[in-house]
């Protein structure tokens, strides 16, 4: 899979955009359902910082936006795990 590639050759999982969003808020948007994200649930959360907590331009976590979302509910067990 590519981002295991993009991870092992150093790419930074929680580099922040120009609205402070790490790229875990993108995750959490993409329009597919947490079962076809799974495999990328896997490789994200094998990594041992995650920025669930990072706060975006709007004030708002990760952790925040995926409580909003019903559909996320596999995610944010895992989000939860890293607070």
């Amino acid at each position: 899979m590519q981002l295991k590639k993009l991870i092992d050759k150093g790419v930074n999982i929680n580099q922040l955009d120009e609205k402070e969003r790490v790229p875990l808020q993108y995750l959490i948007n993409l329009k597919y359902t947490d079962e076809e994200l799974e495999p990328l649930y896997q490789i994200w959360f094998a990594q041992n910082s995650i920025l669930v907590n990072h706060k975006n331009a709007w004030r708002k976590t990760p952790l925040e936006i995926a409580e909003q979302m019903p559909y996320r509910a596999s995610l944010l067990e895992r989000m939860k795990k890293y607070e």
